[in-house]
């Protein structure tokens, strides 16, 4: 509706799809007795279009050059109640991925390479900025955490017809299949909800890493 109704410019993204962020925003009944919650996450994305500016290269489908990347990730977390207002969580992304193109592996047939396992563990803080007892409708979570380099960040896979006399050689995957990116970050998180009737309720998160480091020396 709101799409529909203001006018807004849309960015991209870019080349490379976002990490897993997880998912661990703990909204609960005020006065629940229990300590410790388990949450799940899967997100499935494929990407396979490619863009020049605001132009699609809509040849690349017909000619079956483009690059198709699969990923899907499990986020894990688990989250620690301290009190009513403080919370401790841990999340551990679970990765695979897949990445098809043909300039890979010598341009002249198409292959796959992959990378699976744990991404960039990521321990947070939150706290509840109203107390959850004296307003049980809505409220605003403020949270803050590490992310730490877990992940791996020179995963290799055979490329194909790049060797000599076209054999297979053991390179860096892309970055865009990478499990980490080699940083310790800072996270900052903002989760808001807001319930209108008992079976409608409205939900927001907003996700910020600052990563320092510039390069991590994976070619």
């Amino acid at each position: 509706i709101a799409l529909c109704v203001f006018n807004v410019n849309a960015n991209a993204q870019g080349c490379v799809a976002i990490r897993s962020t997880g998912s661990s925003c703990s909204i609960e009944k005020p006065g629940a007795s229990y300590n410790w919650q388990i949450n799940a996450n899967y997100r499935y994305f494929k990407s396979f279009r490619h863009f020049r500016g605001k132009e699609e290269q809509k040849e690349r489908l017909v000619q079956h050059t483009d690059v198709r990347n699969y990923q899907h990730s499990l986020d894990l977390s688990i989250v620690r109640k301290l009190n009513n207002r403080w919370s401790l969580s841990l999340n551990i992304p679970l990765l695979f991925n897949m990445r098809s193109s043909l300039y890979e592996h010598g341009r002249t047939e198409r292959h796959f390479t992959s990378s699976t396992g744990l991404g960039d563990m990521r321990l947070s803080a939150y706290y509840w900025a109203i107390d959850p007892k004296k307003l049980s409708k809505g409220n605003i979570q403020l949270g803050m955490g590490i992310k730490f380099a877990t992940g791996d960040y020179n995963y290799t896979d055979y490329w194909y017809n790049v060797g000599p006399n076209g054999a297979p050689e053991l390179r860096t995957v892309d970055q865009s299949i990478q499990l980490g990116d080699g940083g310790t970050g800072l996270a900052t998180e903002l989760n808001g909800y807001y319930s209108f009737t008992s079976k409608f309720s409205a939900y927001g998160n907003v996700f910020y890493l600052f990563n320092p480091r510039d390069v991590n020396g994976t070619r």
